[in-house]
C-alpha cells in the first residue's frame, strides 16, 4: 500500500501492501481474541472497526524493507466515551497480509490483517457514489447528500454536516471524508455534550452497490461516528 515513502528529497520504492478492505483478528495475553474489519487508504489513513462501540482511526508509514510504523487513536463508547492513544508497529508479509503489534496505556496486542477482495472491489467513482443517503432506523434520522463533485451536506439528531469526500485511488472501493458538524445538541443517552459532538470530523468509508449503501467511520477528537445509509 502506498507505492512511494518519501525521505528527504527522494522518493523510495515501498513494498507493497494493496488498500482496501481488511479481516483482522486482535490477539491479547488477557482476553480473548476479537474479530473485526479494517479499511486502509493508499494515503496511509486506516480505520479498524470491532463493533459500533468501537472504533480506532490512525496512520501507517511503511518503509522499502516492508516494515510498518504509526500511530492509531482509539475511541470506546463506555458511557462515557473513552478515547486511547497508542502506537503501532509490524510488517508486510506479502501485498494482501500484514502483522502489526499495537500499544498503548497498559496494553499490548497483535493483529493479523487478510485483505478482503470482494469488498476492496471494483473500484468506487464520485458518479457512482453521489446520492442522498438515509438511515433506516426509526430513532435516527441521519442523513447525507454526496454531489457529483464531491462535496457533502447532512443531518444528525440536530447536527448540521458541511464537508467532502475524496477517492484517493478510484480502482478501489474506499473514500475517504472530512465534514464540520454544527448546531449539535447534547446527546445524554450517550454522556455526549453538544460541544463533543461538534467540530472537524475526518475519517474513511466504502460504498455497497448490491445495496446502494454507503457506511463511513468518522472522529472529531472526541467522539467517533458510524454511519451506514441507504440511497
Amino acid at each position: 500500500m502506498g507505492q512511494y515513502y518519501f525521505g528527504g528529497d527522494t522518493a523510495v520504492q515501498a513494498s507493497e501492501l494493496q488498500p482496501g478492505a481488511f479481516f483482522i483478528g486482535r490477539e491479547f495475553s488477557d482476553r480473548p481474541t476479537v474479530e473485526g474489519v479494517s479499511l486502509i487508504s493508499s494515503t496511509g489513513k486506516f480505520v479498524v472497526i470491532f463493533s459500533s462501540h468501537s472504533l480506532t482511526f490512525g496512520n501507517l508509514q511503511f518503509s522499502d524493507s516492508g516494515n510498518i510504523s504509526g500511530q492509531l487513536d482509539q475511541y470506546i463508547y463506555r458511557s462515557p466515551w473513552e478515547r486511547t492513544d497508542g502506537s503501532l508497529s509490524g510488517e508486510v508479509k506479502s501485498s494482501e497480509r500484514a502483522d502489526l503489534t499495537a500499544s498503548g496505556p497498559g496494553v499490548t496486542s497483535n493483529s493479523v490483517l487478510f485483505r478482503d477482495q470482494s469488498s476492496s472491489g471494483p473500484g468506487v467513482t464520485m458518479g457512482a457514489l453521489s446520492g442522498t443517503y438515509t438511515v433506516t432506523d426509526p430513532d435516527n434520522t441521519s442523513w447525507i447528500t454526496v454531489d457529483p463533485i464531491g462535496q457533502v451536506t447532512g443531518g444528525d439528531q440536530g447536527c448540521v454536516f458541511n464537508g467532502e469526500v475524496a477517492i484517493p485511488d478510484s480502482s478501489i472501493n474506499l473514500f475517504e471524508i472530512n465534514y464540520e458538524a454544527e448546531n449539535c445538541s447534547a446527546l445524554p443517552n450517550e454522556d455526549a455534550l453538544a460541544s463533543d459532538r461538534n467540530g472537524e470530523f475526518s475519517g474513511l468509508g466504502r460504498y455497497d452497490r448490491s445495496r446502494s449503501e454507503i457506511y463511513f467511520y468518522s472522529r472529531n477528537g472526541t467522539v467517533a461516528k458510524m454511519f451506514i445509509g441507504t440511497k
